[in-house]
């Protein structure tokens, strides 16, 4: 089953990139998926938001919520899942190790794995865009 989560663009926002992805780890990591989206959410939502250097924090929670609400986070919520899982791999004709960490890895009811990697850009160059395929085939 693949699926493709279509997120607004940000109008008006000048958080994206960096500092948006270190937020949303950092809530990952602090939330369980199944977490009930109430004021103890978004004072989690607020105090990751504020760590990471973010102004707009009303629209942190905003987004936040939107991805807790999403359609695969809410299928792993529901099956065996990790966060901020810890992957290493040889990238196609390499011999070289990468690691990195997904956002969220869940197991389908058919036992095949999923890996959720959020992306926080606005906008991507052509270079950004084959550097995040080449991290997805690894």
């Amino acid at each position: 089953m693949n699926s493709i989560e279509v997120v607004a663009p940000s109008v008006g926002s000048v958080e994206s990139g960096t500092d948006l992805g270190i937020a949303l780890h950092a809530l990952f990591e602090a939330v369980p998926l199944d977490s009930a989206l109430d004021s103890a959410f978004d004072e989690k939502a607020r105090t990751a938001g504020a760590l990471a250097g973010l102004v707009d924090l009303d629209r942190f929670v905003l987004l936040a919520k939107s991805v807790f609400e999403s359609e695969p986070v809410q299928r792993a919520a529901a099956r065996e899942h990790w966060q901020e899982m810890q992957l290493a791999g040889l990238p196609p004709d390499e011999t070289i190790v990468v690691e990195a960490i997904a956002d969220l890895v869940y197991r389908e009811d058919d036992g095949s794995l999923v890996i959720v990697d959020y992306k926080t850009d606005v906008g991507v160059t052509a270079e950004t865009l084959e550097a995040y395929w080449t991290q997805l085939s690894v």
